[in-house]
């Protein structure tokens, strides 16, 4: 088609009259075929030769049924029953040419019929009806009268494609978006039927030509007859009966006469809520067994929500009684400390959050204004009704969280258990052993365990001989039971066993001895056959022996047993000695000497098992004699090796075998747990997991089950249409769900949960799942973790704060949100326009759009029965209000804007008022175009049943033309009619100011 009669709103959407595509865009009039639309088409064969042929195109005769899923949107809804009176009935498809695409004709005048129109009838205008049967034949409906239907020969105008988020409006966008984006451009069927109030209808999608009918039908279709021809109608105006077939169906029903803006203009100017509204008396003369009265007059307890027109609550408790009710609170912990018999007494709300177990608390003061004050008592009182009533539920949803928990914590404590049996081999097997025997035991973990920058294996690589003494060969020799051992440890037999029995085991300065002689670094070469210290010899030992009061036999048989490298530094000390023995102190000889061997290392791997044995009994490395016969000289620069610190790696070795780094620390890396499970392995390994589940479920809704009163005190009192701003109450919200989170605690208790009942399970007191704007700093949540209180006052404990702590509250009573649930609700900052007051366009209602900057969207929303919606903002009551005074851009105060939702487009004219025909002034667009515009009076609209055109006052035009004809007689298009009769999304907007009382003098 041509785009340059597409006509366009001024906000975001384009209509075009009609649309074709594909090989239908040829098909021109005067077809040679009386049942089906043609078009000839060229061929061209082997490049030189053309042939022309007529071909005839699938028509509505061809058409047997249509796919429900091409339908994407019906208004009314199927099944509504308070629609609304003043639009009309509208189906939208998915494809932008499916209205036109079995079209028999071609466009005349930029008009296109579609081959399927849209009605609307009453239960008695059908006369009859059959559904769909077996055979695959439509369901059918019979008319009373053809008058009921609407003008077939005026179907153009009620058939459009709407095109969205156009930028250039140019006809190759045009092309793009039904190309490549045909969900932008859906095609729409509306239905100019004016419906009557409270009146029940159905809608029916018919064929708009007789073919269509006759095959819908069943039945026969001729060839020759002028009534099978292609462009034939469904129906005449004046026939008395029409038999169609029907592709889609569904019913709704109207109610009261009434659209958005209508319903809006009930609910201004606003209201000031009645006296009362948003508390209640309270009785606290006897408050309890043996606690004096509170006080002497009833005192105000607030609901939830709070009216702006009641001043804030004065009144406090008596000093008495508050003393009473502390020593009363406070019993339990006495009799706890003092060992008595515990006694059932008031809860003391919180005290596992805040620590404390008595009161007053200096550090806590939300603490002692929670628990000292009944009214707030009273709050906290009902959280614990709430958990006590929904318990089941939220121990469900509690353990759903934690699901795993308790198969966690098993681990960890059987984990805990072989820790502890663990610790204790090792303390036993690991701890008590000297550096060379836990070599020997740990070897295969060398390989393992970090030393400083490198493994232990590694260090001990660089340390030939005591790797020499960890080889396989070697220890399979020494081994404790192995032969080698076993004969050097074996005894004399009993007869000849003397008083003077060396200890079994016993060796040279001890095995940690020798392996400290063979380190690298610690190592001294004798030369000159010099004597060694430290060791000692049958012959040298048997010089300074005293002759025991034993036989020379038995002395010779003990000294068999004692071999060399057996005579240890105990046995020496044991033994009597010569009294005129006197030891002799020699000079150790230097750490090298010149000329000696460097690849000794080597050499003591190759020697027999007979000189490593001399080695063990005889070598000390550490301070030979000074030679007997000559020196030789140092070198100018001494070899230096660094020693080995073999205690150094024993500590490693203990620490890396230690139990809680081999068996506790490994589980707890294994583990991961959620961002608010609170739990430090690091700090201590083996804690089991204490966890809180977090409950996100807006706790408004179960305190309103129990009451609407408790969430807003006199709310029966509301009257009807009302709209006025309210505040939340902090110190309410507060003690409620502080009462909520301590009894979960208990219930979370007695359950065996996996807790230590310091965690917050209720954050969320109002529902905030609505919320669409940007993330607020705190967060949505309507209070911090109770633990986190620490030192605030009851009250100040909120997410997200304002200037006076609350936030305002906005309500409404009506019709409008229940007959419009999907209303958009926002606030809009004010903005000085000139010297006469703040405005964002004008307030009021209108279809101007102020602009996306300095809104707010509502944290929160709510509903109260029958029909009041609430939604809280952060707002301050003073930054709702303003200073209307100052020629402060910042001072000027909000705007509450209520919005009709723009993305669901409606279609059809103004309610009728009072006045009708010439008794209205022309409209000042066409969007103030009315249903009373067309007829004279209201007997002439109740007789309405579809708009005809030809029957409009042609001179009827708006004071400021938009472009589009309004008469079928001056050329208007379904483009024109799409736009005259489009019913704009409608803004009310409402100062904070007018919605306040007026502020006090000096405020």
């Amino acid at each position: 088609m041509d785009e340059s009669v597409m006509s366009q709103d001024p906000a975001t959407l384009a209509f075009l009259p009609w649309l074709r595509r594909g090989i239908s865009t040829g098909i021109t009039a005067g077809s040679p075929d009386p049942g089906r639309a043609a078009l000839d088409v060229t061929l061209a064969f082997n490049g030189d030769r053309e042939v022309s042929a007529p071909i005839a195109l699938y028509g509505p005769g061809e058409v047997a049924g249509i796919n429900p899923r091409s339908i994407i949107r019906t208004y009314p809804q199927p099944e509504v029953h308070d629609a609304e009176c003043n639009y009309f009935p509208l189906i939208e498809f998915d494809q932008p040419d499916f209205p036109w695409r079995y079209t028999p004709a071609a466009p005349v005048n930029n008009r296109l019929h579609p081959w399927l129109v849209l009605i609307a009838l009453t239960d008695n205008e059908i006369v009859g009806a059959k559904a769909a049967g077996a055979d695959g034949h439509l369901p059918w409906i019979q008319v009373a009268s053809a008058g009921s239907l609407p003008q077939l020969t005026q179907s153009w105008a009620w058939a459009h494609v709407q095109i969205t988020g156009l930028e250039e409006n140019g006809d190759e966008e045009v092309a793009d978006v039904v190309d490549q984006q045909p969900d932008r451009a859906p095609s729409r069927l509306l239905c100019p039927r004016h419906l009557q109030p409270h009146t029940a209808y159905t809608v029916c999608l018919v064929p708009a030509f007789n073919r269509g009918r006759l095959a819908g039908l069943g039945e026969a279709i001729g060839v020759d007859e002028v009534r099978y021809h292609s462009a034939q109608p469904s129906w005449w105006q004046g026939v008395t009966s029409v038999k169609l077939p029907v592709y889609y169906q569904w019913r709704f029903q109207t109610g009261a006469a009434g659209d958005f803006e209508s319903l809006t203009r009930q609910l201004l100017p606003p209201k000031q809520l009645p006296a009362g509204v948003g508390r209640r008396q309270m009785d606290v003369s006897v408050p309890g067994p043996e606690l004096p009265p509170a006080a002497e007059a009833p005192m105000a307890l607030e609901g939830a929500l709070i009216s702006l027109t009641e001043p804030d609550s004065t009144e406090t408790q008596d000093k008495v009684f508050n003393k009473s009710l502390h020593e009363r609170l406070n019993v339990p912990t006495a009799m706890l400390d003092s060992g008595e018999t515990r006694v059932v007494a008031p809860p003391l709300y919180g005290r596992w959050h805040a620590a404390r177990d008595r009161i007053p608390s200096v550090d806590h003061p939300w603490f002692d204004t929670l628990n000292s004050d009944l009214r707030h008592r009273t709050m906290a009182g009902l959280g614990t009704r709430v958990v006590q009533k929904l318990q089941q539920e939220l121990m469900a949803e509690a353990w759903d969280q934690v699901e795993g928990v308790l198969e966690i914590n098993e681990q960890i404590r059987e984990t805990q258990l072989a820790a502890a049996v663990t610790q204790r081999l090792h303390e036993r097997h690991f701890e008590t052993q000297d550096e060379l025997t836990l070599l020997f035991i740990t070897e295969p973990l060398h390989g393992q365990v970090q030393a400083d920058r490198q493994t232990v294996r590694q260090t001990l690589r660089q340390n030939p001989p005591v790797r020499g003494l960890l080889e396989g060969q070697f220890r399979r020799i020494s081994r404790p039971l192995g032969p080698i051992r076993t004969r050097q440890r074996r005894l004399p037999e009993p007869e000849e066993t003397t008083s003077s029995i060396p200890s079994e085991g016993s060796t040279v300065s001890g095995e940690s001895g020798l392996l400290m002689g063979l380190i690298e670094g610690e190592r001294t070469f004798p030369r000159g056959g010099g004597k060694m210290r430290g060791s000692a010899t049958l012959a040298s030992v048997a010089d300074h022996l005293q002759k025991p009061d034993t036989s020379d036999a038995a002395t010779l048989i003990l000294l068999q047993g004692l071999r060399e490298g057996k005579l240890s530094e105990e046995i020496i000390m044991q033994a009597p000695v010569n009294p005129d023995f006197q030891p002799t102190e020699e000079t150790p000889v230097p750490k090298e000497w010149a000329g000696t061997e460097s690849e000794w290392t080597q050499e003591l791997a190759t020697r027999k098992r007979q000189e490593i044995a001399h080695i063990f009994g005889s070598i000390d490395a550490q301070s030979p004699s000074t030679p007997s016969t000559g020196e030789g000289p140092l070198p100018p620069e001494p070899l230096s090796r660094e020693p080995l610190e073999i205690h150094l790696l024993r500590d490693t070795i203990l620490a890396a075998t230690d139990p809680a780094q081999t068996i506790l620390l490994p589980l707890t890396k294994r583990l991961t747990t959620a961002e608010w499970v609170e739990w430090d392995p690091a700090k201590h390994p083996g804690e089991q997991l204490m966890v809180a589940p977090e409950i996100d479920r807006p706790m408004y809704e179960p305190l309103q089950e129990l009451s609407q009163e408790w969430l807003l005190p006199g709310v029966s009192q509301i009257p009807p249409n009302t709209v006025s701003l309210l505040k939340t109450n902090r110190k309410f919200i507060e003690s409620y769900m502080a009462g909520l989170n301590h009894e979960m605690a208990r219930e979370l208790l007695w359950h065996e949960y996996p807790t230590d009942q310091r965690g917050t399970c209720f954050r969320q007191f109002w529902d905030v799942s609505g919320y669409m704007g940007p993330q607020p700093a705190g967060g949505l949540k309507d209070i911090r973790p109770i633990h986190m209180w620490g030192k605030s006052e009851l009250g100040g404990n909120a997410c997200q704060q304002t200037t006076d702590g609350e936030q305002v509250v906005l309500l409404v009573r009506g019709e409008l949100l229940r007959h419009y649930p999907n209303t958009i609700i926002y606030v809009q900052k004010a903005m000085l326009k000139d010297e006469n007051g703040p405005s964002v366009a004008e307030g009021g209602i209108g279809d101007e759009n102020p602009g996306e900057e300095n809104k707010k969207s509502p944290l929160f929303f709510g509903r109260l029965a029958p029909d009041i919606f609430f939604a809280g903002f952060a707002l301050s009551q003073q930054e709702a209000r303003g200073d209307g005074e100052s020629m402060d851009q910042e001072q000027q105060g909000w705007y509450f804007v209520l919005q009709e939702q723009p993305t669901e487009p409606h279609f059809g004219l103004d309610a009728a008022g009072e006045h009708f025909g010439t008794e209205l002034e022309p409209p000042g667009n066409w969007r103030d175009l009315s249903w009373g515009h067309l007829v004279d009076n209201a007997e002439a609209l109740q007789e309405m049943s579809n708009i005809d055109l030809d029957q409009l006052d042609s001179s009827l035009l708006p004071n400021e033309g938009q472009g589009a004809e309004w008469h079928a007689h001056n050329g208007s298009l379904g483009s024109d009619l799409a736009l005259i009769t489009l019913q704009a999304p409608l803004r009310a907007l409402i100062h904070g100011s007018d919605m306040l009382p007026p502020e006090k003098e000096g405020s």
